[in-house]
């Protein structure tokens, strides 16, 4: 076969492995996150009919809701069905393909395209959120598009997709950041005459500006009206945002580290750090090899600032860009190093055995795991359905369940079928509870409902995914 028949081949597999699993998931039901930033957010105004913009309190997370619009306003022009939520995500998907396809046509010549295409679309992260109606999945495709018009130098287009960028999350923003230096290592000249490299900087630095005065004035409209700017002190997501101190900030190293490794990520961060330490002086004589080491080294160290101080910010998928310019350079230095052919080879095969290995990773109950982030939770949503019907076919009320996150809240905003009855979250006061492996609950609330005060009713499994039913014991 040849070099282009692979290339061909490669970028085949790659795209008939996303289409069939976003055909394959097109009525899964809302999961994790996405219950708040798809459903919860489009249904407040597909409810109001758009006559109102700032989100209520409860479910307000501070960011520009141009995503929730999205879904809302989707769902007005075709139904609002499960169907539709997940179709309506397909643009961004084919963008991100296109995005990546023209990233790594750029760093790569004919021979390699293919397989590195293949080698980023299967980033297990990825492939778990293009199965849910995530703003992850727009927010990726606008990350590397601003990154191509970065090479590209197109300063117009670069700015309108900043102001995407910012309009689709707060992370949004941090991504535009660490582009902005990017973009000034790439495209400013700074010379001796300090006059002129500040004018240079000032001058690019206006590619941002209208996206900065977007973010500004929605900031100051959404003070003025709510009084709080990010999260306030009641809202669901605030233990989140507690503030930590020297160890827990050692801790979030720690984190971190684990996130960009966890779920088969292993091999690309590997292959980057070893080969960049031993090829580096080659590398960076490279200016395509330099280009990456500075973006890796920007995202590494500045993309998760804002996250480290924080209890409860660093998940996986917000790491996105990261371990993707993780996996990109890897697949740069290993293409471009003086190891044999055969080795290469042997080097790919353990990429791609190990990062399909991490759909397969499954902590302990006790060890918090990243559902959204790989597709070990897609038994869950039958299971999902299942526990509900255990309870009709019993004629038992759901007022007298509890279950936790992301389990708790309306039928209906999971399932959009209409069934307005509410689960609420876990207080420990209702008859019967629902707790699967997939649920996010604190080690005290996990060591109560396995003690005695509670019994085992009801085990439902698939794929190692359980949904379990216990029933309070009368005191």
């Amino acid at each position: 076969m040849k070099p282009n028949q692979f290339t061909f081949l490669f970028y085949a597999m790659a795209i008939i492995l996303i289409l069939f699993l976003f055909i394959a998931t097109l009525e899964n039901a809302f999961f994790w996150d996405t219950v708040q930033l798809g459903s919860l957010h489009a249904n407040f105004y597909y409810e109001n009919n758009f006559s109102e913009f700032l989100l209520p309190k409860r479910i307000d997370s501070g960011h520009i809701p141009a995503f929730g619009i999205y879904i809302a306003f989707a769902w007005k022009v075709f139904g609002r069905t499960l169907f539709v939520s997940h179709l309506v995500m397909l643009p961004f998907i084919l963008g991100l393909f296109w995005q990546i396809h023209k990233l790594v046509s750029y760093f790569f010549n004919d021979n390699h395209k293919g397989i590195v295409f293949l080698l980023l679309l299967i980033d297990t992260v990825l492939l778990g959120q293009i199965t849910l109606v995530s703003p992850d999945v727009p927010l990726l495709m606008f990350f590397f598009m601003a990154f191509n018009f970065i090479l590209t130098d197109k300063k117009k287009l670069l700015s309108l997709t900043i102001i995407f960028l910012f309009l689709t999350s707060m992370r949004g923003m941090m991504i535009s950041l660490c582009l902005l230096f990017i973009d000034i290592w790439f495209n400013v000249e700074l010379t001796k005459k300090y006059k002129q490299s500040f004018l240079n900087l000032v001058k690019r630095s206006f590619i941002y500006l209208p996206a900065l005065f977007v973010f500004i004035g929605f900031s100051l409209w959404h003070y003025t009206t709510k009084g709080w700017i990010g999260y306030h002190n009641d809202s669901p997501w605030a233990a989140s945002f507690k503030t930590v101190g020297f160890n827990g900030f050692a801790k979030n190293i720690g984190v971190y580290i684990w996130r960009l490794l966890d779920f088969g990520k292993i091999v690309p961060v590997l292959i980057a750090v070893i080969l960049g330490s031993i090829y580096l002086k080659k590398y960076w004589s490279i200016l395509k090899g330099r280009i990456l080491v500075i973006a890796l080294l920007i995202f590494v160290l500045l993309f998760p600032i804002n996250m480290m101080w924080a209890a409860g910010l660093l998940a996986h998928r917000y790491l996105l860009p990261v371990t993707m310019l993780f996996s990109l350079s890897a697949a740069f230095f290993l293409m471009n190093s003086s190891l044999s052919l055969v080795l290469k080879r042997g080097i790919i095969v353990v990429w791609i055995t190990v990062t399909v290995s991490g759909h397969f990773w499954i902590y302990p109950d006790k060890i918090a795991q990243g559902w959204d982030s790989s597709l070990a939770h897609l038994p869950y949503y039958e299971l999902q359905k299942k526990a509900i019907q255990y309870f009709d076919n019993h004629q038992i009320e759901l007022e007298q369940v509890e279950t936790f996150f992301p389990s708790q809240g309306a039928i209906d905003f999971f399932f959009l079928n209409g069934d307005q009855r509410i689960i609420d979250g876990y207080e420990g006061k209702r008859k019967y509870v629902i707790y699967s492996n997939i649920n996010n609950l604190s080690d005290e609330e996990y060591d109560y409902i396995h003690s005695s005060a509670y019994t085992l009713i009801e085990t439902l499994e698939s794929n190692r995914v359980f949904v379990k039913i216990f029933k309070k014991v009368l005191e």
